[in-house]
C-alpha cells in the first residue's frame, strides 16, 4: 500500500535526487548535471529530468524508484483497476519518449541503494515482443496467489504483484503489476546494476550510443 503524495514527495526529495545523481555519476561517462522537467502530463508515472554531459550531449530520463526491494525485477504496470472494477491501462502500455529508464531501490533505513538503467528502445521492444506470454503468465501467477495475497509465485520468470495507491486518505485503485526478474530479460536491454550503498558495480557493461528509437509497429502495445 502507498500514499501517492508521501511517494511522490519522497521522489522528489533530497535523499532520491543524491541516489540518482551517484548512479548517474558512476555509471555514465561524463555526467554533469541532472535536472528535473517539471509540469510534464504522465508526471505521475515517474519523474522526467535532462541528463547533461560535459560534452555537451543531453539525454532525457524517466526516474522509477521503489522503496521496498525483494529482488533484482522491474514492475511493469499492466494495468489500474479503479472500484467498480473500471480497468486504466498502467504506464507499460506507454512509450515513453525518453532514451533511457533509470530503475531503482531507495530505503535508507535498510541500507537499500541498488539501481539499474535500462535503455528504453530496447525494453520496449522487449515488452513488445513478450507482452502477450507474459500477460498470460501473469494471469497463472495471480489465479495461483491464494486468496488476500498480493504477490503470485514465480512462473518462468514472472509473477503477479498488486499494489494499492491511497491519497488524501482515500483509496483510489490496485494497480497490477506484470514483474519480470532481470534473469528473464535480454542483457541488451540494460547495464550498470549497481549497489550505491558501496563502491561495488554488480554487473559489468558498457554503455553504447543508442540510434533514435524506431517508429514503434501498427497493432501492439504501443500503437
Amino acid at each position: 500500500m502507498g500514499d501517492w503524495k508521501t511517494d511522490k514527495d519522497f521522489a522528489d526529495g533530497a535523499e532520491a535526487t543524491r541516489f540518482w545523481e551517484s548512479l548517474y555519476g558512476r555509471a555514465l561517462a561524463g555526467f554533469e548535471s541532472r535536472t528535473a522537467i517539471v509540469g510534464r502530463v504522465g508526471q505521475i508515472a515517474g519523474n522526467d529530468v535532462v541528463l547533461v554531459h560535459n560534452n555537451g550531449a543531453a539525454r532525457k530520463v524517466q526516474e522509477k524508484l521503489r522503496r521496498e526491494y525483494y529482488g533484482d525485477d522491474i514492475l511493469f504496470e499492466a494495468y489500474h483497476e479503479h472500484p467498480g472494477g473500471r480497468r486504466i491501462p498502467g504506464w507499460a502500455h506507454e512509450d515513453l519518449g525518453v532514451e533511457m529508464l533509470a530503475y531503482g531501490w531507495l530505503n535508507p533505513e535498510r541500507n537499500v541503494r541498488r539501481a539499474v538503467l535500462f535503455l528504453w528502445p530496447e525494453l520496449k521492444q522487449t515488452l513488445i515482443d513478450n507482452w502477450a506470454q507474459w500477460e498470460l503468465e501473469m494471469e497463472e501467477s495471480r489465479r495461483s496467489s491464494g486468496v488476500g495475497k498480493a504477490r503470485g509465485p514465480l512462473i518462468d520468470g514472472v509473477r503477479w504483484v498488486r499494489g494499492s495507491t491511497w491519497r488524501d486518505g482515500r483509496f483510489r485503485y490496485h494497480t497490477h503489476n506484470i514483474c519480470v526478474a532481470f534473469s528473464a530479460l535480454p542483457k541488451s536491454v540494460g547495464f550498470g546494476l549497481h549497489d550505491l550503498s558501496n563502491s561495488r558495480k554488480i554487473q559489468k557493461a558498457e554503455l553504447a550510443i543508442q540510434p533514435e528509437p524506431e517508429t514503434p509497429r501498427q497493432g501492439t502495445l504501443f500503437q
